[in-house]
């Protein structure tokens, strides 16, 4: 690959290049661009608003991520009841009242679901 300021040849993908122009990691041992700064400032103002794009996208991923942790239910019954799901041909096959009431039980008290009976 060849530096189009400086003529430099080099070989590597994007992390090379982004260190010729930017060198934030000299240790990655691609040399700097010699080339004017001035001939190169749009392309590393064009890289800068890459970056900030890319900062900005894992943010919002980082918040939602914490939001999905901060609003899933923890307990271990709500765990037990995800794994031991029923489904509705089970329900309709249930003999007793009371295996169809324990399995509405322990979906809405595994799904966290809050209600009030009055």
């Amino acid at each position: 690959m060849e530096c189009k300021y400086c003529k430099l040849k080099f070989s590597g993908g994007a992390p090379c290049i982004r260190e010729h122009f930017i060198r934030r990691n000299p240790s990655v041992g691609v040399a700097a661009c010699k080339a004017d700064p001035a001939e190169i400032e749009d392309v590393v103002a064009a890289m800068a608003e890459v970056d900030d794009a890319q900062k900005e996208k894992e943010q919002h991923a980082t918040k939602k991520r914490q939001l999905d942790r901060n609003t899933a239910s923890m307990s271990a019954a709500s765990e037990a009841a995800a794994s031991t799901q029923l489904t509705m041909d089970t329900c309709k096959r249930a003999v007793t009242k009371a295996y169809v009431d324990a399995a509405v039980v322990r979906f809405i008290y595994g799904t966290g679901t809050s209600f009030w009976v009055s």
